[in-house]
């Protein structure tokens, strides 16, 4: 459940798997839930309705959340940004935005976004720092960032490796590295929490017992009974209001943060 962008991680993600997410994002609770969180929270960061503020997604994947960033700002000028460009002739069809092909290790825009995005994205890039520190250069004094990551070391397991990513984040390791590139935190929560307990159970088993390969059960993440994904989208969708009226969760599958341009 990634969608890279950088030239760190080209050989550890194939183009191929596009389509497959794709279809996948329509229907699994992860990508529906993650995605009506991110508008939730951009619809409060940029709540002027006769503003049309500029937004990037650095990362961009197949454009699902940049839709609904869309949905959520009608008035805004988005920017899909990624990589692949199969990514992006996905992306393309799912909203209006300008698709820009490039790496992330050099973005070829000048200052002036209201919003950054970058949705499971960093976890990829061996710099975040650095990474970081290109996206505030691209934003105006004053915007913002909106990052999401995989949460807590105690969840890595060899389905991280194989997704290329180089880490995964806690609170306060997110925090400092945004402080190092030059942003001001303004605010942070993990989530996904009801489904920590069970991603740990299953990572743990899975990966002593089973003679499943990393890509089976990466495949396997996806693949769900329709009440199960139902129920879980019900109960993700509970904690998304949560989060949304303000409050924080202590513990999660993944972390979601806010930083501000100075």
């Amino acid at each position: 459940m990634n969608d890279p962008s950088s030239r760190g991680t080209q050989a550890a993600y194939d183009p191929s798997w596009f389509s497959g997410l794709a279809a996948a994002e329509e229907r699994h609770f992860w990508f529906i839930a993650r995605s009506e969180l991110i508008a939730g929270l951009v619809g409060q960061l940029l709540p002027d309705p006769d503003h049309a503020p500029w937004v990037v997604e650095v990362g961009c994947g197949t454009g699902k959340v940049l839709s609904a960033v869309g949905s959520a700002l009608p008035k805004s000028k988005l920017v899909a940004f990624d990589y692949f460009s199969e990514g992006l002739e996905i992306a393309r069809t799912r909203s209006t935005a300008y698709a820009v092909q490039g790496d992330a290790n050099a973005l070829p825009f000048l200052p002036g976004f209201d919003l950054a995005g970058m949705f499971d994205v960093l976890e990829h890039i061996p710099e975040d720092v650095e990474a970081l520190a290109r996206v505030r250069e691209i934003l105006r004094p004053g915007g913002w960032l909106l990052v999401t990551v995989p949460a807590l070391r105690s969840l890595w397991s060899d389905i991280d490796v194989h997704s290329g990513h180089q880490r995964r984040y806690t609170r306060q390791d997110l925090d400092a590295k945004l402080n190092q590139a030059g942003f001001v935190p303004h605010r942070s929560s993990y989530f996904m929490a009801s489904l920590f307990v069970p991603t740990f159970l299953l990572r743990r088993i899975s990966s002593r017992a089973s003679r499943r390969t990393p890509s089976d059960r990466s495949v396997d993440e996806l693949t769900l009974r329709p009440t199960a994904n139902r129920v879980a989208l019900a109960l993700l969708r509970l904690e998304n209001r949560r989060l949304l009226r303000g409050r924080s969760m202590p513990i999660g599958t993944s972390l979601v943060t806010i930083a501000r341009a100075p």
